[in-house]
């Protein structure tokens, strides 16, 4: 027989209404922390399992969360799929991953799945803004509740949309490492960047924020990149792609003494591809990239990497989202910038065969 709401009071000793408050996750105000330890523990001891189709009758909620971002199998977005689901299960919720694999259309269609399935609300956490993307038009603001992760490159962050948004500002974190590719002598600067669908990365409404974010830093520190410099790529090719456009690119141009790669998941065979080309990566090539996985500390000489304080921002996009679902008016936009971790593949004379050292 499953363990009922009425077993648990019963051994705590308190009302049904009150070990509802508790399990539901609702009002926990109205419950003091004592009591509430006391029968938390009792219902795991008990092995109990909330009903969650009673739940959604009496409730009108299906305690689920969409997380709408673009594939599992890149540990950035893995990382912040696991951060939401810890959040969001304090809280009484689930996370249902949703893949966009970097398509507009795509992120279209999910969006009108969660609005069609037993979902409360949406994370969105893929979406780059620009204003002819039409995000509005595929998620009308009032029919679910939706918090928005938004990258920006500009440095000055305006709530020009009207979602509630966790703004990423990548503009501090990407000039950090300008200067310190200035700073340490670099001189020329080339980049293996990724295309969304059949756009090359400077065509509008896809990358050109941060092309335009890394050019104008570029040039007010007197770095020498142009087009010359780029290699384009598409992250639905398999790593070995990587490989061979790092490759190409180092020989073609010898004179690059600084690299800018698209992110940690294609840092590791454009690592390869840098010592296959007779580089020496920390010494006379320095190579940087953006997202920080566990590993990437381990990938000799160590990455150098604009990341995102991800802990933070998962805590203020649940935080955002369960307050839209309860019907509350959380701070629409909040701004937290990107930060640079320097490690050895760009410091000159590091060259070490393995990581481990900041």
């Amino acid at each position: 027989m499953p363990v009922t709401l009425r077993d648990i009071s019963q051994i705590a000793q308190t009302s049904e209404a009150t070990v509802s408050l508790v399990l539901n996750g609702k009002k926990y105000g109205r419950v003091s922390s004592a009591t509430r330890r006391r029968i938390e523990k009792i219902a795991q001891d008990m092995g109990y399992e909330p009903n969650h189709q009673a739940q959604r009758l009496a409730t009108g909620k299906a305690m689920a969360i969409g997380l709408l971002l673009n594939d599992l199998s890149n540990p950035f977005f893995a990382n912040y799929a696991s951060l939401l689901q810890a959040r969001l299960s304090a809280k009484g919720y689930h996370g249902l991953p949703f893949e966009t694999h970097g398509e507009i259309d795509r992120e279209a269609e999910m969006i009108r799945m969660v609005d069609r399935s037993f979902c409360d609300a949406v994370v969105l956490l893929t979406h780059v803004f620009h204003r002819n993307t039409g995000l509005g038009e595929r998620l009308p603001i009032g029919r679910i509740p939706a918090v928005v992760r938004f990258e920006h490159y500009s440095g000055i962050i305006e709530p020009d949309h009207p979602y509630c948004a966790v703004n990423v500002n990548y503009a501090t974190g990407i000039a950090a490492l300008i200067d310190h590719l200035a700073d340490t002598g670099r001189q020329t600067l080339g980049m293996v960047v990724h295309r969304i669908g059949n756009h090359p990365w400077s065509e509008p409404r896809h990358m050109t924020d941060r092309a335009r974010c890394i050019g104008r830093e570029v040039e007010r520190v007197g770095l020498r990149s142009d087009a010359g410099y780029v290699a384009v790529g598409s992250e639905t090719e398999p790593l070995q792609s990587w490989y061979e456009l790092t490759r190409q690119l180092l020989t073609d141009r010898p004179e690059i003494d600084a690299l800018l790669v698209h992110n940690a998941q294609t840092a590791a065979p454009s690592l390869a591809a840098a010592q296959d080309a007779g580089r020496t990566v920390g010494r006379d090539l320095a190579l940087a990239t953006y997202d920080d996985p566990d590993y990437g500390e381990w990938l000799g000489p160590g990455l150098t990497v604009v990341r995102e304080p991800a802990e933070r921002i998962a805590d203020a996009l649940a935080e955002r989202i369960v307050a839209l679902i309860n019907g509350q008016r959380p701070e629409m936009q909040t701004t937290i910038d990107t930060e640079l971790c320097i490690r050895g593949s760009t410091r000159p004379g590091a060259g070490a065969p393995r990581a481990g050292t900041f």
